[in-house]
């Protein structure tokens, strides 16, 4: 896991073993290892590439190392530039996608995208039935002191929350919420290079595409 490595060299403003400077998508060009550049695939167009090639890749990657299946039931938290593409991937590998949000706003768009079921969490009668509803909830949202006991209780029993979202304040939640239903709670940094390729190879094939 490529990702995960001690020596890994960021984005933006970090160096190289050489001392060279990383400037990313700032850079006019770039020279990397053949290990780590990507053939894209024909029917992927370059702007739409860029976005799955980061996010495309950090959703993917637990959906495919928590082995997701055709009839899962796995929910999205934070409809963003990630969630949109949680949703097709979901879809696209025969799982059922469910959104979860705090208001309304988004429910036609996120629908269109392919979520299954939409559920606003600020609505007494759809948080209420959304209690127990997923095998897994990945969670994109970075917002301060949201309700961590609320989103855990979405899930049902032996199931993850996967961490993607990277809020500034501490994670507070109730034991009994983890340990009382055998909730796994995980978290995932983007994805290798083998999750990258494969990522493409569905997104090619199911068409799944950021919104740009």
């Amino acid at each position: 896991m490529e990702s995960y490595c001690d020596r890994a060299v960021l984005t933006y403003n970090t160096k190289y073993e050489d001392g060279a400077l990383a400037y990313g998508g700032y850079a006019d060009y770039v020279r990397v290892s053949n290990a780590f550049a990507f053939k894209i695939p024909d029917n992927i167009p370059s702007d739409a590439a860029a976005p799955l090639l980061c996010a495309g890749a950090t959703v993917f990657s637990p959906l495919k190392h928590e082995n997701v299946k055709p009839g899962d039931r796995v929910g999205v938290i934070g409809v963003g530039g990630l969630g949109h593409l949680a949703i097709q991937f979901i879809r696209a590998l025969g799982a059922v996608p469910v959104a979860f949000s705090r208001s309304a706003n988004k429910r036609q768009q996120i629908l269109d995208l392919g979520a299954a079921e939409f559920y606003n969490l600020s609505d007494p009668e759809d948080a209420k039935t959304a209690v127990n509803s997923v095998n897994m909830l990945i969670l994109t949202a970075d917002a301060k002191g949201m309700p961590y006991n609320q989103y855990l209780g979405l899930l049902r029993k032996r199931g993850t929350l996967v961490m993607l979202g990277l809020p500034n304040d501490e994670i507070k939640f109730l034991p009994m919420f983890v340990v009382g239903r055998g909730i796994r709670v995980v978290g995932s940094l983007i994805g290798s290079i083998e999750d990258i390729e494969d990522m493409l190879k569905l997104a090619a094939e199911k068409n799944v595409r950021p919104i740009i």
